[in-house]
């Protein structure tokens, strides 16, 4: 008998899981935890000959919700030609995310583009415009925009617009609020942060007000001529686009920002926190704002000994982490609501690793809801010699806990998320909702780029939902396989009757399967198996499968592996007697592709290689075995 569970394909797997089937380079992903416990993927692609945004959602075990494409779901479809680049995407308060980006649709000048955004369910329906809506009609915005929930299905958008002079400077910031339809609701074109004009004002940030308005902080250029510094300016708009911190808007770190790279979140009390970089210090400062534009940290804010990114610790504070290449180093601080820095010394995330060349996103800082962060970055530690090289960069992450410590279960060097000889890199981060991440970045490892997630739970653990891939039982024994993860130990359990029994513990080999072969069983009866595994301190099961032992060999077929494959299999099967057997390979429309007796082989259970002569397209393919009168059937797939 032939039990077949999950496709190895659909669930977490160790080095990650492919997000995408798609046949374009992938690039720049995003993450955004959904309603209904999965996370939305984004990123931009050039399957069409141009360059699109495409999105996929991962159920919880790490496979593409039921509906959803395999090749991930194009977010404005029927646009024609043009660019479509740089994809954020925020919750819509029901589940469902919306998504937003840069479009060449409708430029309104040299190198100025418009920001289109679309609004998708968990089903994957579009719930705006098929072909998105546009933020503004001019199509004057350059390079850089931020994008924020308002909590009722709509979005806040702040960004660079260049319609004073397009293709030239000065940029001013503008904003605009669309609500829960996409229906534009401060003017055609949004309205500026500001009134200040003659100076740029560079990639703006936005969080919601809690009060149906916005936050935005922006690098403002008024004092570079005098003081060769870049500003962090901040304005408040309430819920009509009214500014509230004065019409040439707040000075919120002045004289501090040579670099003037800028990060916001909300504190969650009608405030917001933002973090200013200094490329003179290789620092920062952090600085609290009240809902009145009030300084809550000082007059200075609190330094930083770093710049990377920033996450809220959930109660009014921040995580901040950055990399530190000259000490191969990650480090993380923590500033709570009052700004006091509580961990004395930053935390080291990469431990005492001297290969490590650190490559941190803002995006892979993500809370762990209980006052700690997974910080995810790329990681050269694996490259040759004295100094490693970014083609082999790995995936590794780390978990701090609110007093500052690495956590229980954490390697103190990180936990190897991906290592896998070749190149990965651009790490975004999102909570899983149960103290884990889930992590996804570009991954160089087949012929062009791909995305590629993974899950770590919050001890640690590189989540793998173990999949079922065959049981066959023959006379005196039973063969079980399951697809597994490298970095995982599972216990196998037995069950005979109504009493599961814990029979011995089993790890995956190389290639993430996990096998066993039970031969202490009795013809006639029925045996129950399933794996164990300890997870956020539980113990799950997965890959459940009830088999028949029979007192004569039957005719059995085992899912051929690898599966997916590069059409090149081993084929497991059993044979009942030595009459002629065939095994046939077809492709979905019934045409034949291979033909192989193995008859001659006699009875018994039996290996073979299946090589076809012709290169196989990628598609799903159907295997069967013949013999006599019978006939047992298994599907693979031809991976791209």
């Amino acid at each position: 008998m032939v039990n077949a569970g999950v496709p190895a394909d659909t669930a977490w797997t160790g080095n990650g899981v492919r997000v995408s089937n798609g046949v374009g380079a992938e690039n720049q992903p995003t993450l955004l935890r959904s309603g209904a416990g999965g996370t939305f993927v984004v990123w931009w692609d050039d399957r069409d000959g141009s360059l699109s945004v495409h999105a996929q959602h991962l159920s919880s075990t790490g496979s593409p919700t039921s509906g959803w494409p395999a090749e991930g779901l194009k977010i404005a479809d029927g646009t024609g030609s043009g660019f479509q680049e740089y994809p954020q995407l925020v919750p819509d308060g029901s589940g469902g995310a919306v998504v937003a980006w840069m479009d060449t649709r409708g430029s309104g000048g040299p190198s100025l583009d418009n920001i289109y955004l679309q609004r998708i369910d968990t089903a994957g329906n579009p719930l705006w415009l098929q072909a998105g809506v546009a933020a503004m009609a001019l199509g004057t915005a350059y390079s850089c925009f931020g994008v924020a929930s308002d909590g009722a299905g709509g979005v806040f958008l702040a960004w660079e617009d260049g319609r004073e002079s397009p293709g030239r400077s000065p940029y001013r910031a503008y904003a605009q609020h669309l609500d829960a339809s996409g229906q534009r609701l401060w003017g055609a074109n949004g309205v500026p942060l500001s009134v200040e004009t003659g100076d740029d004002q560079f990639c703006p940030r936005v969080v919601p007000d809690d009060a149906g308005g916005l936050i935005a902080s922006w690098t403002d250029l008024r004092r570079f001529a005098v003081s060769g510094m870049r500003d962090i300016y901040a304005q408040r708009l309430d819920a009509s686009g009214t500014r509230l911190w004065g019409d040439s808007a707040l000075a919120a770190c002045i004289g501090t920002s040579s670099g003037g790279a800028t990060e916001m979140v909300s504190d969650d009390a009608g405030g917001a926190i933002i973090e200013s970089c200094c490329t003179a210090t290789g620092g920062s400062v952090v600085q609290r704002f009240g809902p009145t534009g009030t300084r809550l940290w000082g007059a200075s804010g609190v330094p930083i000994s770093g710049c990377g990114g920033i996450a809220p610790d959930g109660s009014g504070g921040v995580i901040a982490a950055w990399g530190v290449p000259a000490a191969h180093e990650v480090r993380a601080e923590r500033v709570n609501a009052s700004g006091t820095a509580l961990w004395g010394s930053p935390v080291v995330c990469s431990g005492a690793t001297p290969d490590v060349y650190p490559f941190l996103r803002r995006h892979s800082i993500a809370p762990d809801g209980a006052g700690g962060a997974i910080i995810a970055w790329g990681d050269t530690r694996s490259g040759p010699g004295m100094f490693p090289r970014l083609e082999y960069a790995d995936v590794y992450a780390q978990r701090v806990t609110a007093d500052g410590a690495v956590a229980p279960g954490w390697p103190t060097a990180g936990r190897a998320i991906c290592t896998l000889d070749s190149l990965q890199g651009l790490v975004a981060t999102v909570p899983d909702g149960e103290g884990g991440a889930v992590i996804a970045w570009e991954d160089d490892r087949g012929l062009r780029r791909n995305v590629y997630a993974a899950r770590v739970t919050a001890d640690g653990i590189v989540a793998t939902t173990l999949s079922l891939v065959s049981a066959v039982a023959v006379p005196g024994e039973v063969r079980l396989r399951w697809s597994g993860s490298e970095v995982l130990t599972a216990m196998l359990y037995r069950c005979v009757g109504s009493r599961w029994l814990a029979i011995t513990g089993l790890l995956p080999d190389g290639h993430g399967l996990i096998e066993y072969v039970d031969t202490d069983v009795e013809a006639g009866k029925r045996y129950g198996y399933r794996l164990g595994v300890r997870e956020g301190g539980l113990e799950r099961f997965y890959g459940e499968t009830w088999v028949d032992v029979p007192s004569v060999l039957q005719l059995a077929l085992e899912t051929p592996y690898p599966n997916p494959g590069d059409a090149d299999f081993l084929v497991a099967f059993a044979l009942p007697t030595d009459q002629p057997a065939v095994i046939e390979l077809r492709d979905v429309a019934g045409r034949r592709i291979v033909v192989r007796e193995v008859g001659d082989l006699g009875p018994g259970r039996h290996t073979i290689r299946l090589r076809p002569e012709i290169p196989l397209r990628p598609a799903v393919y159907f295997l069967r075995l013949r013999q006599g009168g019978s006939s047992v059937a298994a599907k693979l797939t031809i991976r791209s």
